[in-house]
Order: structure tokens, then C-alpha cells, then sequence
């Protein structure tokens, strides 16, 4: 079974994404902050198929999350803040 890890500091959000995925077959893993994140990502390691990624998040943002990522992984990046100096954080 393909393994996601939803990242957002929305609930609505986190759930939404979860039970779309969950209906389709994936187990979900859901951090409400970058720091929670982190700790889930070094935990389970390569065991990650595709990381959600909300960008403006308290504390640890999503920009250093992605930066602290080590291992090949599929991240969709989500804001509703979008800008160019976010794009070009992310790539």
C-alpha cells in the first residue's frame, strides 16, 4: 500500500486530503506542523510515497521541511500564498 504524509496547519484541509486519499487506497499519515513532520519523515524514513506540503506553517515552515527531507520522495506543494519567491524556495 502506497504511504502519504498530508502536512498542513489547516484541520479542514488535512482531513479532506486524507479521506480523498484514504478512499483510493493509500494509508495517510497527517503532521499539523512542520516540526511534527519532520519528526514523522526521519521516523519512517524512505517509507514515504508522496508528501502534500502546505508552505506557511507556524513554526518550522514548509520551505525548511522540504529542505530536510533526505530521501527521493514525490512533494506536491501547497499555499495559498502563492509567489515567486516561494516557487523559487521550493525548487
Amino acid at each position: 500500500m502506497k504511504r502519504v504524509l498530508v502536512i498542513d496547519d489547516t484541520k479542514n484541509i488535512r482531513i479532506l486530503l486524507s479521506t480523498c486519499l484514504e478512499l483510493r487506497g493509500y494509508e495517510v499519515i497527517t503532521a499539523d506542523n512542520g516540526i511534527e513532520a519532520l519528526n514523522i519523515i526521519n521516523n519512517v524514513n524512505e517509507n514515504i510515497d508522496l508528501i502534500f506540503l502546505d508552505i506557511r506553517m507556524p513554526g518550522i515552515s514548509g520551505t525548511e521541511v522540504l529542505k530536510n527531507i533526505k530521501f527521493n520522495c514525490h512533494v506536491v506543494i501547497m499555499t495559498a500564498f502563492a509567489t515567486v519567491k516561494n516557487a523559487i524556495e521550493c525548487t
